[in-house]
């Protein structure tokens, strides 16, 4: 078993997990099919006994999440939906009682980092080999933990080549602010601003052979495992930038192929090369914090391998960084009642198979009086659409009716969609899509490219590009028809018939002629969309993709913090000695993950790995 362990390891994802690109080849996020749906939910995680949060399994698609009853109650007295929260909630249980005798091993360090995904490598690598400090960290999974490679960073040397730099800090954070209600931390999204590009080059910079494309049009290098590529460059001859866009998308997003996993584990390589990491456990989650006054002063982990526990003494400070919360079916529940049905990935994989995103590090942290972040928390649920991606074309619901102006993000999208009735929509495009497509926003999800016939098989380009990478293509569409993720038919009685009980064809009809009319018109009355986006569905073949719930790949809420990853109590009192980084930093983002800069959830996590450690520094110089 132990060497099952390693070999997982090693490649940095458990066995039988799932990728985002895994998914996609399935089918696409927002239209699994039932065999995805089954193979998803083995994955679906409950936390082990070790574990800080009790999770009950992840929800799947066609069932509600169950509402303990510790976990919420409904006052009669107040309005229907008005929710009252317990003093405790369900899934928070009381700090484990665990006796010296029980303790098997002891180390003394500077630094305890509890997590290795991106921001747990990155505050490692820091702290040993930028700061010289002593470190021990702890790791729930068989290895480095990283999925997907996008990077949405601000003004990095490594992407001035596809002329990404000379962007205004001010204008990116306003964005992001503005797309978080105005209920996120200015400051912690400016840090994460002021620092991104350069944590980026050092990041990238672990791997000094990484090759760097030309563009998203270069095909993949034959003697390579690994390399970076640029989403979106160059940008579509018809696009004139953010200015008047409804969404703007900052144009700062490289992706690491075939994922980041390898860089994140030469940076975890640099950082035990210095000598400095003390000790590097796996298949180990911390499940307590020891507490000494007003000071957290280490943790006790359990070796989920050798069933013992081991406790670290932290000199200057704990850093949490174990994640989301979104494998904590309760947790999710209470935070994000909205969020039920709504199926969650997640590819870490604790010993015993199950999902390790179970909100560790905020119960830990609560356990020590810290105060998770006031809701609402930021589920990122960004739809990926149909063959055509999430690209603005027509959107009808059940009822044969047009609900909203389609030239938003996927993120947005997704919103719409919760709220239709049977909670899907169909989304239409015609055979003219060749002359459409380059007229759409370039935006994470979305088609803004077009390949001719023969393009993506030819060796031309990388041919592991799917719509997410902007691409449109015929191959595609045959394939999304031969599998019946979209029908075609010659005419549009034809295809509203193949769509049958799923929608009011009378109605779905009166609305497709209604939207023709406003396409010819150049002007859209009802929802505002913009002209240049605008094509009556007239030139034949006519196709319908029908597009479900998506999928949650994490939920964005933490404990209170500020620019320097502190954290604080109910009073606003500072934790001394926690610090915290990643998903488990609160009031980054608020009420939805934002596209504003795709790629900005890693950028983020990296960003503040590395500041949680300056931030030690700092409090005790």
């Amino acid at each position: 078993m132990k060497q099952d362990h390693e070999t997982e390891a090693r490649s940095g994802r458990a066995e039988g997990s799932f990728t985002r690109r895994d998914v996609l080849k399935m089918g696409g996020i927002g239209a699994l099919s039932m065999a995805g749906v089954a193979a998803l939910s083995a994955c679906s995680p409950a936390s082990s006994s070790s574990s800080t949060g009790n999770a009950a399994q992840t929800a799947r698609a066609d069932e509600a999440a169950p509402a303990s009853s510790d976990t919420l109650t409904k006052e009669a007295s107040k309005p229907s939906g008005t929710v009252m929260w317990p003093d405790k909630p369900g899934f928070l249980n009381d700090a484990l009682e665990i006796a010296d005798e029980d303790i098997s091993e002891t180390v003394d360090v500077d630094i305890v980092v509890c997590g290795a995904g991106i921001a747990g490598v990155a505050a490692v690598r820091e702290a040993a080999a930028e700061q010289g400090l002593t470190v021990a960290v702890f790791e729930k999974t068989a290895g480095v933990q990283g999925r997907s490679g996008d990077f949405g960073a601000i003004n990095a040397a490594c992407t001035e080549r596809y002329g990404m730099t000379g962007l205004d800090v001010t204008e990116v954070v306003g964005e992001l602010m503005r797309e978080s209600g105005y209920k996120a931390n200015y400051s912690i999204l400016e840090a994460w601003a002021s620092n991104s590009g350069a944590d980026l080059d050092w990041y990238f910079g672990a791997l000094p052979d990484l090759p760097y494309l030309d563009s998203i049009m270069s095909p993949q290098p034959t003697d390579a495992e690994y390399w970076v590529q640029p989403e979106r460059y160059p940008l579509p001859d018809g696009w004139s930038g953010n200015a008047d866009e409804y969404y703007p998308c900052f144009q700062t997003t490289v992706r690491m192929y075939p994922d980041h996993v390898p860089c994140l584990q030469a940076n975890f390589d640099i950082a035990q090369e210095s000598g400095n990491v003390k000790m590097a456990k796996f298949y180990t989650p911390v499940v307590k914090l020891i507490k000494e006054g007003s000071r957290v002063t280490g943790v006790i982990a359990h070796d989920d391998e050798n069933d013992t526990y081991i406790r670290a003494n932290a000199a200057k400070g704990v850093i949490l960084a174990t994640g989301d919360y979104s494998g904590n079916t309760d947790m999710l529940y209470y935070y994000n009642p909205d969020t039920t049905g709504i199926m969650t990935l997640y590819s870490g994989m604790d010993i015993d198979g199950k999902a390790s995103n179970t909100g560790d590090g905020q119960c830990l942290g609560m356990q020590v009086g810290a105060m998770m972040e006031a809701t609402p928390h930021a589920p990122m649920i960004h739809h990926m659409g149909s063959c055509m991606g999430s690209s603005c074309f027509l959107e009808l619901n059940a009822n044969g009716l047009r609900f909203m102006n389609e030239d938003v993000p996927g993120q947005q999208l997704e919103n719409q969609i919760e709220g239709q009735p049977g909670k899907y929509s169909y989304q239409f495009f015609d055979g003219a899509w060749k002359d459409q497509v380059p007229h759409f926003k370039p935006e994470h999800g979305a088609c803004c490219y077009v390949l001719e016939d023969g393009v993506i098989t030819s060796g031309d380009v990388n041919d592991t590009l799917t719509h997410k990478d902007s691409f449109a293509f015929q191959e595609q569409i045959d394939d999304a028809v031969e599998a019946g993720e979209t029908l075609k038919a010659d005419t549009i009685d034809e295809l509203l018939k193949l769509i049958g009980a799923d929608i009011d064809a009378d109605a779905a009809k009166k609305s497709i002629e209604r939207y023709n009319e406003l396409a010819r018109a150049g002007k859209d009355t009802d929802f505002g969309k913009k002209a240049s986006r605008m094509f009556a569905l007239e030139t034949p073949p006519f196709y319908a993709s029908k597009l479900t719930l998506s999928t949650m790949l994490v939920c964005m809420g933490g404990l209170e913090s500020d620019a320097a990853c502190h954290t604080f109590d109910e009073n606003h009192e500072l934790i001394e000695g926690l610090y915290v980084a990643g998903n488990v930093q609160g009031n980054r983002f608020k009420v939805q993950y934002p596209t504003t800069v795709p790629g900005i959830s890693h950028s983020v996590a990296l960003t503040e790995g590395r500041l949680a450690v300056k931030s030690v520094v700092e409090d005790h110089s």
